[in-house]
């Protein structure tokens, strides 16, 4: 005669066994494969890279490549740019009616400052050797990535 306690906790047992040894979910793995977003300081340094070195390609207007801009800045950001630049008569990102072509190798960004969903940094591109353009960048985080949601030319 079969004793059916025994056979009851032998199949519990088999069935916990299998969910502990049952591989990840695609939702799981997914998390754990997915890398994390860069920085809010990664992200300035990355877009001023681009920006400067189109410039240093002799592209005067690199924010109309729009899909290569919106993975910097925030749509809405992108769309006050002209105004903005009209206001300050000077590029808005670089905050000077010229550049310097060794900025796109001799810029820094300071440490982000973190305050929830928002972040702000300072760029400066020297001009001399005791001197420098400062240019404090505000991000948002959206989706899980900070985006760059505004400058402004610091004294």
């Amino acid at each position: 005669m079969k004793n059916p306690t025994r056979d009851t906790l032998l199949l519990a047992l088999l069935v916990a066994c299998g969910v502990l040894l049952a591989p990840p979910s695609a939702a799981q793995t997914a998390d754990a494969a997915a890398p994390s977003a860069p920085a809010p300081e990664a992200v300035v340094r990355n877009f001023y890279a681009w920006y400067l070195g189109q410039l240093n390609k002799e592209n005067w207007e690199p924010l109309k490549n729009r899909r290569e801009a919106l993975k910097y800045l925030t749509s809405e950001f992108h769309k006050r740019i002209p105004r903005l630049e009209e206001d300050l008569m000077a590029d808005i990102i670089i905050c000077a009616q010229e550049w310097e072509p060794k900025w796109a190798t001799d810029y820094t960004v300071g440490r982000a400052t973190i305050r929830g969903a928002k972040a702000s940094t300072v760029v400066r591109l020297p001009v001399g050797n005791d001197t420098a353009i400062k240019i404090k960048t505000t991000l948002v985080k959206r989706g899980g990535a900070w985006k760059i949601d505004g400058t402004e030319c610091v004294n």
